[in-house]
Formats: C-alpha cells, structure tokens, sequence
C-alpha cells in the first residue's frame, strides 16, 4: 500500500490516513525477517478476517508481527472489526511490546471503538510515547494530531511528549509546514499551541539561533 503522507494534515482527518496507510510501509520493513506470511496479509493475498479467527484460537502468540499485520488489515475496514482488531494487538504486545506504532494503532482502534478518547486509549498512547519519543516523521506528526485532537481529555503527560515530538519534528526534520498547520488549527480551538512549544526544553540548529 502506498503511503503519501502530505504536510496539509487536517486534525478532522489526519487519523484515518495515519491509522491506515503509515503503518503499512513499517510493517513491511520489520517483517523481512519474519514469516512470509506477514508479507502475504499486507499485500491482501490472505483474507484478515479469516486469519483473524484463525489466529485468536492460538493458544500463544508465535509471530506477533503477523498478529500486528493482521489487525492493521482490520483497522482498515469498516469499525464493525475493531474489536477483532483489538485483541489481536493487545495479544501480539502481551508477547512483544516493543513496537510503538502497534501501540499507537491500539489507542486509534480503542478510541474508535468507544467514541471518545478513553483512559486505556490514553495509555496505549502514552506506551507508545515511551518506546519512541524520537521516532519517523509519520508517527510524530500522527501522534501530535492525534493528542490535539482528544486534547481536552488528555492529561498533561500525554500532551508534553507530543509537543516533545513536535520540537524533534522542528529542529531535526525542519517540518515547518505540518507544524504551521497544526498550529494554525489548534489556535482556532483555544489550545496554547506557542506555550506548549516554549515548555519544551530541547536543542536548536545553528541556523535557528539570530
């Protein structure tokens, strides 16, 4: 699957685009040591929610990223799948937790399944937060528009590690345009999207400096 992540992110939308295309180029990096048919399930050539099935009468988790791949499918189709897609996520990370953009698909997938941004989404989140701070351009500015989103239920820790993540996206990617335009959409709904930014201790580029 193709991934195009633009700068013209809009809070309204940004999840999904995330969600459903970001984590498909990363699965496909870490699975080449993994079992072929990680590569299968991306590329469609095993039907997800059959595997799904199949998958939670294990009785252990053997291949976490095949269990990660499978809910990624899942997430892409209709939220009648969530919670199938849920608990393969939170099975695979009870057997690895060691990958944030799963943990950041989990705290998507429970939010979508509640209708609102739960404490447990808010944990997944913040597991995430914890395994990358620094992490791909991608995952930070998905993380950002995320937690803007759900700002006035998350608390205060959840809220300095993105803006952590955004001054990673200022001073090592230069992402200036995606952080004009979160910015400018977080203004428009009374978050203090410059205090935050000055909150955050972190180093500069020499051409920043006057």
């Amino acid at each position: 699957m193709a991934v195009n992540f633009q700068l013209i992110y809009r809070i309204s939308v940004a999840i999904p685009v995330i969600a459903l295309s970001g984590f498909g180029l990363w699965l496909s990096l870490e699975a080449r040591h993994d079992n072929i048919r990680v590569s299968q399930i991306q590329a469609g050539g095993i039907n997800a929610l059959s595997h799904a099935s199949a998958l939670t009468q294990e009785t252990r988790v053997e291949h976490p990223l095949e269990w990660i791949a499978t809910a990624t499918q899942l997430s892409a189709s209709q939220s009648d799948q969530d919670a199938v897609a849920i608990k393969l996520l939170e099975n695979a990370l009870s057997a690895d937790p060691a990958h944030p953009r799963a943990w950041a698909l989990l705290s998507f997938l429970r939010t979508r399944e509640a209708g609102k941004f739960t404490p447990a989404a808010e944990s997944a989140l913040q597991r995430s937060n914890v395994l990358c701070g620094f992490c791909e351009q991608d995952l930070l500015q998905w993380r950002l528009t995320y937690t803007l989103q759900h700002w006035a239920d998350a608390d205060e820790t959840t809220r300095m590690a993105a803006f952590r993540g955004a001054d990673f996206l200022r001073w090592w990617y230069l992402d200036y345009d995606f952080l004009n335009q979160v910015r400018a959409n977080a203004n428009e709904r009374g978050i203090a999207f410059d205090q935050y930014r000055r909150d955050v201790n972190s180093p500069v580029r020499p051409h920043e400096v006057n």
